[in-house]
């Protein structure tokens, strides 16, 4: 993406603005194409994310898969939703159809010989990379 200028990745530092205009949220990770678009209601925030991650721990899980998950789907720039389980190989991601409508699930990846696959930004990642030198339960 970054050779190609067509997207930029952007880290928990930056804060999303979400369904009203009002609030925000930080994700743990994301992707804005073509470039992070600012916010005109909150300061630092962008309104146009693409890709939305979140590695989510047993304190934050019901926070991700719930009030987040539909603040984040509001959101009509959004296409994937990615939450990263920390301490095990379990990835969700929740997608925008062609139709516009956020699937509630569209994938769960839970072997570290699946791919991660961002259909919107064309990126495959493979869950071995991602948990690279993560401890993860049971294996």
């Amino acid at each position: 993406m970054r050779d190609k200028g067509t997207c930029v990745a952007f880290n928990s530092e930056i804060k999303i603005e979400a369904k009203s205009k009002s609030r925000y949220v930080y994700p743990d990770a994301g992707v804005a194409c073509p470039r992070l678009k600012e916010s005109s209601n909150i300061t630092g925030a962008i309104t146009n994310p693409r890709v939305v991650v979140e590695v989510t721990s047993q304190q934050s899980e019901g926070y991700d898969r719930g009030a987040k998950l539909k603040y984040y789907t509001a959101i009509p720039t959004l296409r994937e939703y990615v939450i990263i389980a920390q301490d095990e190989a379990w990835i969700t991601v929740h997608r925008r159809d062609e139709a516009g409508q956020f699937l509630r699930l569209e994938a769960s990846l839970e072997s570290l010989a699946d791919s991660l696959r961002l259909t919107s930004i064309g990126v495959s990642i493979p869950l071995s990379e991602i948990y690279l030198d993560v401890d993860l339960i049971g294996i």
